[in-house]
């Protein structure tokens, strides 16, 4: 054993691989299939109404210093020309299975757009080989299970964007309200077959444990199954 190692005071030499050993029954084994889907992202609208501190979209892939909500749309989807770009991109892999990602600005508010690219990727030859997710606020989704029913159930995954507990969220992301989020999760749990993604933004002036708790206690309420985070991109570094 090496001099510098030293044993834990209830386990000895941690280094050791029989240093712990939990009683009990050994658990049912898990298995995981990690896949490498062709990821297409479509955005469906450049429109967005949550002024989110340090909007990504705005202040990094735009590169603009304004609101994102103040900009005029320039990226709007036109479902039948996106729908052949997306058979054309995945031509080009023929045996690799395809997810279409619907993106923002916040996707749900041309969901009329998203239910015409489905249809007509439903009736080409990717039939079969092509799943669908979603990136949203949130705030929208009850209002599209009543304009599209049958929409949100053809989703694989819908990543909804919650950056922490009320307090924190509705602070970092203005324009929305963690409230009525929670409402559109419970509604969205009796017709949903894919899962939901919880997936976090993290700023300087926020904090990840907060994030962590606001998932755990969707989980519990069976809206979210995941959790995701990432730190906030910006053109300025971290002052702490």
């Amino acid at each position: 054993m090496c001099d510098r190692c030293l044993p834990h005071s209830a386990f000895s030499y941690l280094a050791n691989p029989a240093a712990v050993s939990i009683p009990g029954e050994a658990a049912a084994p898990e298995s995981y299939e990690e896949r490498r889907p062709l990821l297409i992202h479509l955005t469906v609208t450049g429109r967005c109404y949550a002024r989110c501190v340090g909007c990504v979209n705005a202040a990094v892939t735009l590169g603009l210093d304004t609101d994102r909500h103040r900009l005029l749309t320039a990226a709007e989807t036109v479902p039948e020309r996106d729908a052949r770009a997306v058979i054309h991109l995945a031509s080009q892999s023929p045996c690799q299975e395809v997810v279409l990602c619907f993106y923002g600005g916040e996707p749900l508010l041309a969901a009329d757009k998203i239910a015409r690219v489905i249809h007509l990727l439903d009736a080409s030859v990717l039939r079969g080989r092509l799943r669908y997710m979603l990136i949203t606020n949130g705030e929208l989704l009850l209002k599209t299970m009543s304009a599209h029913p049958g929409l949100i159930e053809r989703l694989w995954l819908i990543g909804v964007s919650v950056d922490g507990r009320a307090e924190q969220h509705n602070r970092v992301r203005r324009g929305t309200d963690l409230h009525i989020i929670h409402a559109n999760l419970e509604a969205l749990r009796a017709v949903r077959r894919g899962q939901v993604l919880m997936w976090s933004t993290l700023r300087e002036c926020q904090s990840l444990l907060d994030c962590f708790l606001e998932f755990l206690e969707a989980r519990d309420r069976g809206w979210v199954e995941h959790f995701f985070w990432h730190w906030a991109e910006g053109r300025e570094a971290f002052a702490d």
